[in-house]
């Protein structure tokens, strides 16, 4: 179940309206296995709760609007893949957060 309410930056409506359209399709194919059998789906949350690599995201997923054709944006296909390359390409930097210690506010041996 998605949130009545999200805080973001507005370049990243984009992204996130894209998620939300990908995991819709997803969830009417087959609701059992929903979002844990999309990797690209499972990765995202992660990324949205990051801001920078959100706003990262976004800009890749800028970048490739651009680059397409007017005939490719009017294709969910298209739409779909550039989306999940978008989603692989930020992956790396996600899957490395884990290897940094948690931040904890006024605790200067944890600073950077």
């Amino acid at each position: 179940r998605l949130p009545d309410t999200i805080i973001s930056y507005l370049s990243a409506v984009h992204v996130l309206a894209m998620y939300r359209q990908v995991l819709a399709e997803t969830l009417a194919r087959d609701a059992r296995f929903g979002a844990y059998h999309d990797p690209v789906l499972a990765l995202f949350p992660t990324i949205a709760m990051q801001n920078d690599l959100l706003q990262l995201l976004a800009g890749l997923w800028d970048r490739r609007l651009k680059a397409l054709s007017s005939k490719a944006l009017r294709s969910p296909e298209v739409l779909k893949k550039k989306f999940q390359d978008c989603i692989l390409i930020v992956w790396p930097v996600a899957a490395g957060l884990a290897d940094f210690p948690a931040y904890v506010e006024g605790h200067e041996s944890l600073r950077m």
